[in-house]
């Protein structure tokens, strides 16, 4: 894709505006909303700040990856430990995703029960930062997982890939909503 608006591609650059503007609409209702009731409660304030970190962070993502674009392609995929082209799906690739996504399922168990108990001790803007910090970092881990699980099945005919992506993606949504469950 061709490169533009200061380096980024044109879809990176539609994303950000999409994401902007649902920031400042986000941002303004909230406002509005605390002007017409005269106050603003705890569980707002939590929220927004939650909702203007966590989009604040994608709309960050474009500049974020260009940065990482610094950093050698080869030394990402060592640290991912991404598969080569010709390396076989072993019993320790499934066992590491499905203990991956327990991990991530755990994190959100952790966002949701910490989280509670830090709205009460810290106030909403403490509690909303470690909630998206921790929101942010258990999301990123489960897809770097998915991601890295997946590509073992990209050399393969796009059916069986579309079948290992989509059972794959049910595994982490269903642990991720598990973890959360168990907190709630």
């Amino acid at each position: 894709m061709e490169k533009k608006y200061g380096g980024y591609t044109l879809q990176d650059f539609f994303v950000s505006v999409a994401v902007g503007v649902l920031l400042i609409l986000f941002n303004t209702v909230y406002v509005y909303d605390s002007l017409v009731s005269g106050t603003v409660s705890e569980h707002a304030v939590f929220a927004g700040v939650f909702t203007n970190l966590v989009l604040f962070f994608i709309l960050l993502s474009p500049w974020l990856a260009k940065k990482a674009e610094g950093i050698g392609n080869e030394e990402i995929k060592n640290f991912l430990d991404i598969p080569t082209a010709n390396e076989p799906l072993k019993f320790s690739a499934f066992s590491g995703f499905l203990s991956d996504q327990a991990l991530g399922s755990f994190l959100g168990t952790l966002l949701i029960a910490t989280g509670k108990s830090a709205l009460e001790q810290y106030g909403p803007v403490v509690s909303g930062f470690y909630v998206a910090i921790l929101y942010t970092a258990s999301i990123l881990l489960v897809s770097l997982s998915f991601i890295r699980f997946i590509s073992f099945f990209a050399r393969y005919h796009w059916v069986l890939y579309m079948v290992a992506a989509l059972l794959s993606a049910a595994i982490m949504f269903s642990f991720y909503q598990f973890g959360l469950e168990m907190a709630g």
